[in-house]
């Protein structure tokens, strides 16, 4: 039986927490608009909180 000739993928890049809350105070200080800050702060904080595990959240 032939070998098997699949293509391995290299692993998927995960952004960690640390990288996250440095991108936060980026993206934010990036807006003029407070109502845009206002958000995408919200934005943020709803996407770590549904996809980031409670373990690795800093408060």
């Amino acid at each position: 039986m032939p070998k098997s000739r699949k293509k391995k993928r290299p692993p998927k890049r995960v952004l960690a927490l640390p990288g996250l809350e440095q991108s936060k105070p980026a993206v934010l200080n990036s807006l003029t608009s407070k109502s845009g800050k206002r958000t995408y702060d919200r934005a943020i904080t709803d996407f770590v909180d549904s996809h980031v595990p409670v373990a690795l959240r800093v408060k």
